[in-house]
């Protein structure tokens, strides 16, 4: 007898605390207003045909009348991302993007005093960008996706580079 009473307390108290999760968390994230239908979307970004880690890839619409939605996400150690709208939401909207690429390497410097915006300045640091220029601009990528349905995609962005765009104290 006591063990049935045993069993019916922590079913209750598993139920209960499923129902908080579920209250807490919520059944998800409400979409905004006036976002369209978003299709799943994966892209495997290589350069010099080995997967491409750490790039920020953003999705911008042929269309300046479809600019409403930020799109794109940060590939992983195997190249890939799963493209997201306004960072939340699985998925693109159909239509043709182009796709820009960046992804940058700091070297050099020493830490300084905590900067205005929280983050810390260094002194005397290079900053180098990892991608060909004309991957880093809407209007020069040669990159570009048409999304209709259930994407997946692979996007080879070339010789690997390293160039300076900012040295010293250009802070």
């Amino acid at each position: 007898m006591m063990k049935k009473q045993m069993m019916k307390r922590v079913s209750c108290l598993v139920l209960m605390m499923g129902l908080c999760l579920l209250v807490s968390f919520g059944c998800g994230q409400a979409r905004p207003e006036g976002m369209p239908e978003l299709v799943s979307c994966t892209l495997v970004l290589t350069q010099e045909g080995k997967p491409l880690d750490g790039a920020q890839v953003q999705l911008v619409p042929k269309a300046e009348s479809e600019r409403t939605w930020s799109v794109g996400g940060v590939t992983d150690a195997a190249g890939t991302v799963q493209v997201q709208t306004h960072g939340l939401y699985r998925g693109a909207p159909k239509g043709t993007f182009a796709v820009v690429v960046t992804k940058t390497r700091s070297e050099g410097g020493r830490s300084g005093n905590e900067h205005a915006s929280g983050g810390m300045q260094t002194r005397n640091a290079v900053i180098y960008t990892l991608i060909d220029k004309q991957y880093t601009d809407s209007r020069t990528t040669p990159l570009e996706i048409t999304i209709q349905g259930k994407t997946k995609e692979t996007l080879e962005l070339g010789p690997a580079v390293k160039e300076i765009i900012s040295s010293g104290d250009d802070a």
